[in-house]
């Protein structure tokens, strides 16, 4: 996409266009979105036996963090300001999942935070979560699979798992559908852009498109 004016001169939502949608050049730059890089190595290595471990997660949940901390909600939906997820409101990630991509039950958002924190911090499918309500350990043994027979995100343990590592069954095993992961965060970015084309589409970053443009475009100048 070629645009026939300054960087400073284009309008919000035409920022917002080429954060979500493409990579594009003004008079004086070319632009190169975070997101957009990230949705195409996401979809890449989802297809690459060697990548496909990790990879798509990581790149998945760096997209939704963007997307929660870019953009507010723009559906009449009840503010998820009142749901608390283990004491907390809700993160960047949930934000986006809850408000763009439908995903409204509270277990489903708290196990795939707990699920995000397991494989980011140290790429562990074991996991122990301090339940900050109670006070008690909870311990989580998750695994991933690419299952079509299956819409859910989240197929949760059966039943909790006591943190035995001897005692461990496959009915302690909470389950995460990577491919419904990968396909929800490409559909959210479709549902912003088509929103973005109303013009109803608001960025939620403290210094608005400024913010936007250095945080997250890699800025070429054009000679």
């Amino acid at each position: 996409m070629l645009f026939y004016k300054k960087l400073s001169e284009l309008t919000d939502s035409e920022i917002i266009n080429i954060h979500l949608s493409r990579n594009a050049s003004t008079k004086d730059f070319k632009l190169i979105s975070t997101l957009k890089t990230l949705e195409e190595e996401m979809r890449q290595s989802s297809g690459l036996d060697k990548f496909k471990s990790f990879l798509p997660f990581m790149a998945a949940f760096a997209i939704l963090d963007q997307i929660g901390k870019c953009y507010e909600n723009s559906e009449k939906k009840e503010s998820m300001a009142k749901i608390k997820i283990n004491g907390d409101t809700p993160n960047a990630i949930l934000k986006a999942l809850y408000y763009f991509g439908d995903i409204e039950d509270e277990q489903t958002l708290n196990e795939i935070r707990i699920f995000r924190n397991s494989i980011v911090h140290d790429a562990s499918l074991f996991i122990v979560e301090k339940n900050k309500i109670n006070e008690i350990n909870e311990y989580y043994c998750f695994r991933y699979s690419d299952n079509n027979e299956t819409s859910n995100l989240i197929n949760s343990a059966e039943e909790k798992w006591d943190g035995n590592f001897d005692s461990i069954s496959p009915k302690n095993v909470t389950i995460v559908n990577r491919k419904v992961l990968i396909n929800k965060t490409s559909d959210i970015i479709r549902k912003l852009s088509k929103i973005n084309e109303s013009n109803e589409l608001k960025i939620s970053l403290p210094d608005k498109e400024k913010e936007l443009i250095n945080r997250y475009f890699l800025m070429i100048p054009r000679n």
